[in-house]
């Protein structure tokens, strides 16, 4: 129900649905989580994982192409790199 009223309040104020898309990074590029780096994205750029139904955002094309040659490697980076900023 959430989800609907978002959307529909989206709708009248030129908002795209992109905006309030749930990623599991929280906007940053999933590329440059897998390489270490922190990039906060728009989320306009994203893929949705058909294995788990997760989303994830990209700074760009190139990045998005990037991690679909190789996502589970990409991810397992990505993970791991958030747990070490947890830790630290």
């Amino acid at each position: 129900m959430r989800a609907v009223q978002t959307a529909i309040l989206a709708v009248p104020l030129g908002i795209s649905s992109l905006t309030f898309a749930a990623d599991e990074f929280n906007k940053e590029c999933a590329m440059g989580l897998a390489m270490g780096q922190h990039i906060i994205t728009n989320c306009s750029i994203n893929w949705t994982n058909p294995d788990d139904g997760k989303s994830y955002c990209f700074s760009s094309d190139a990045t998005k192409s990037m991690f679909l040659k190789t996502p589970t490697v990409n991810l397992r980076k990505a993970y791991e790199e958030l747990g070490r900023r947890r830790r630290s």
